[in-house]
């Protein structure tokens, strides 16, 4: 369904790649590795990324919930057995599950196959 028909008021987990697709403007794989990369070999460059703890900053002052993730990786396990997820997948499945969010904004169409989710894409 449609990112954008998602009803006002609807509570919906938010996958962490819209906000990637707003700061990236579109998907740059190759380029966000290389920097990746750069990063993990000079981790002193982290404190740098103001543009980066900007936005940060701005997605924490939204009217949003951070939820916390389940103790139990048993449920994590089962959803990927169940759904056929690759684990970071299955994990947002077990917060929404532990949390009664049955929406989900995401550009992963793998959530398509969970059974009681409703799955809001943005339109390519």
């Amino acid at each position: 369904m449609p990112l954008s028909d998602v009803p006002k008021g609807t509570n919906t987990y938010i996958d962490a790649n819209i906000f990637l697709f707003i700061a990236f403007k579109e998907k740059h794989f190759e380029e966000s590795k290389d920097f990746l990369q750069f990063l993990k070999k000079n981790p002193d460059k982290i404190q740098e990324l103001t543009k980066c703890w900007n936005a940060l900053e701005k997605i924490l002052s939204l009217n949003i919930t951070i939820l916390d993730t389940p103790k139990d990786f048993r449920l994590i396990m089962n959803n990927c057995k169940e759904y056929k997820l690759m684990t970071r997948d299955a994990l947002h499945v077990s917060v929404m599950k532990s949390n009664g969010i049955s929406h989900i904004a995401t550009g992963d169409e793998d959530f398509k196959g969970v059974q009681g989710l409703t799955v809001w894409i943005p339109i390519r």
